[in-house]
């Protein structure tokens, strides 16, 4: 199929936000707080991937009873952060694909490592970030929405 032999980067997110790993986690938290971010890579000063936090990351890391009524949980958990960098929470082992694969290729790696993001990487530097979300919405505009009638 056509459709996913072009190449990951016709469908990446290009130069996502990412983080150092020497971050602390109260940068982290504004992200997902005031972004619509749901990975962040973490990178080093070359731009080489080091790592992942995702939100489901940082949500398991929030205090058990943040999101019930009754009381502010918003300083107990800005002061757990505090205690936090980036390299402390991430997940290190990353899927990475270089740029130039394609979409099949992509969604094999998907399907295989039951990851729901991949960092897009060329030359080894993260340059791009992409999820099955993404797959689906290129699906869905280059081709449905063209045969729909």
């Amino acid at each position: 199929m056509e459709l996913l032999s072009k190449p990951i980067r016709t469908i990446m997110t290009k130069d996502p936000k990412s983080v150092l790993p020497n971050t602390i986690m109260t940068e982290v938290a504004a992200i997902f707080e005031q972004e619509e971010y749901h990975h962040l890579p973490v990178v080093d000063e070359q731009g080489l991937c080091q790592g992942i936090i995702s939100k489901s990351d940082y949500y398991q890391l929030q205090d058990k009873f943040t999101h019930l009524p009754g009381r502010d949980y918003t300083k107990d958990n800005q002061l757990f952060f505090q205690t936090l960098l980036a390299c402390n929470v991430m997940t290190k082992d990353v899927v990475t694909l270089d740029a130039e694969k394609s979409i099949e290729d992509l969604i094999s790696v998907f399907l295989e490592n039951k990851v729901r993001s991949v960092v897009v990487t060329e030359e080894d530097l993260a340059i791009g970030i992409v999820t099955p979300l993404d797959i689906i919405k290129y699906l869905y505009e280059d081709h449905w929405l063209q045969h729909r009638y």
